[in-house]
């Protein structure tokens, strides 16, 4: 891609669009502040991700990904969830936020905004990975960190090499999806351990430095990743796997749309096999992983210059993939009603936050979903049933995962990456 048109990323900016953010999500402030805050933010998002080039491809990518996540956030935190509606399990203050004296809640707003995933919060995710036990020692929680950083590297690397010795990653005129089927395998394979390598190395960087500085305890960083071994459906390596940064503001995002634009019923995850129910749910869906693909065309724009579409198309297909296994599990269940799968995800509204009612129970599910999470009423499948699942979810990412890939091998991205790999560490560090 040429890039000699684009100005270079502005650190600046960068950092004023991270101020206006937490300053806009300050419970109390005036609809007026936070509809210009967001204007503002807007278009810096719009500057940032369409004018400027890190001049590091793999940058380009995460960062304009990043910018619009964080707009996300800051759009549902100002306009969407009521900040009363939000419990910090680890504010020893009572009362509603909203009340309190400004610094306090200028406090609040900059611990809620960096850290999206809720650790500690109400709207925690009951799925993410176990965390480190509070007795652990800071400096031995920093040394382990930075060792497996050091792992992430290595397998960085490994990933590079896998994708610079690949002519479907590496051949301009002919996209990965029309590769031949061992080049695309290799192709998906080495995008997914440099990106799931990238974030984890960059992660345990983050958590050792804030907790070797005193910011932070161990237990506050849980892994950002789950295991691959829970990886048996779509539904579970998007619930259980991935990391969950989307994860608040998407699905805020999401019921907003369906209850106030689609003006749908609340949505609910009975066995309901009813049409009504099922062309819901299948909405939600869609809508769900459509706003995750219009986040991620940021990354795409920022990198290629343009709409290329391949990011936007693999996360809508993301939700097709997720109601057919819904379909299967059901038929199963319908047969084999003795042996049921494991389907007991639970978003509500109040993880939202968005209907006034504070989840109380610390790992952000609500007393319901503790009823069917916490207490597991239907058992994991059998492991021939597993094994089926890990062929299922390798061969659909092989095949969809493919279709966002495209559009970054003309830029030359995976041509020579150790040395693009060795100025990013540059950059990084």
């Amino acid at each position: 891609m040429d890039t000699t048109h684009r100005e270079h990323f502005t650190g600046f900016l960068f950092g004023l669009f991270q101020l206006i953010g937490i300053i806009s999500i300050i419970p109390g402030v005036r609809p007026t502040v936070k509809w210009i805050a967001f204007v503002v933010l807007s278009w810096i998002s719009y500057h940032l991700i369409t004018k400027t080039t890190t001049q590091d491809l793999a940058a380009d990518l995460g960062l304009g990904s990043a910018i619009l996540t964080q707009l996300l956030i800051a759009f549902d935190l100002m306009f969407i969830t009521h900040p009363d509606t939000l419990t910090n399990f680890q504010d020893s203050h009572t009362g509603k936020i909203t009340e309190r004296p400004f610094k306090e809640r200028a406090l609040w707003a900059y611990n809620l905004y960096t850290n999206p995933r809720g650790i500690g919060w109400a709207h925690e995710s009951p799925h993410l990975p176990s965390r480190p036990s509070p007795s652990t020692l800071p400096w031995k929680f920093v040394c382990v960190r930075i060792f497996r950083a050091l792992l992430y590297i290595i397998l960085e690397c490994i990933a590079y090499v896998l994708n610079a010795s690949n002519p479907g990653m590496t051949t301009p005129s002919v996209p990965l999806s029309h590769s031949a089927l061992h080049w695309r395998a290799l192709g998906v394979i080495g995008f997914g351990v440099a990106g799931y390598a990238r974030i984890n190395m960059m992660h345990c960087l983050l958590s050792a430095g804030v907790v070797a500085c005193g910011f932070s305890t161990p237990e506050r960083w849980p892994n950002i990743f789950g295991s691959p071994l829970q990886a048996w459906s779509v539904q579970q390596f998007w619930r259980k796997v991935w990391h969950q940064m989307l994860r608040k503001p998407v699905i805020a995002s999401t019921t907003f749309t369906m209850s106030k634009i689609f003006r749908t019923r609340t949505r609910t995850h009975r066995h309901q096999a009813n049409i009504s129910n099922i062309i819901q749910n299948s909405l939600w869906l869609l809508t769900a992983f459509f706003i995750v693909g219009v986040i991620h065309i940021g990354g795409e724009y920022m990198l290629i210059g343009r709409m290329g579409g391949g990011a936007f198309k693999f996360f809508v297909l993301q939700s097709a993939a997720i109601m057919l296994e819904k379909v299967v599990a059901s038929s199963w269940e319908y047969f084999n009603p003795s042996l049921e799968i494991d389907e007991s995800d639970v978003r509500t509204k109040q993880q939202n936050g968005q209907n006034g009612v504070k989840n109380s129970l610390p790992d952000g599910s609500s007393r319901g979903e503790r009823s069917r999470v916490g207490t597991k009423t239907k058992s994991e499948p059998p492991i021939w049933i597993r094994c089926v699942g890990y062929v299922w979810v390798f061969l659909w990412f092989v095949w969809s995962l493919a279709f966002m890939i495209d559009p970054m091998v003309p830029t030359g991205m995976f041509i020579d990456d150790f040395r693009s790999f060795a100025w990013s560490l540059f950059v990084i560090s």
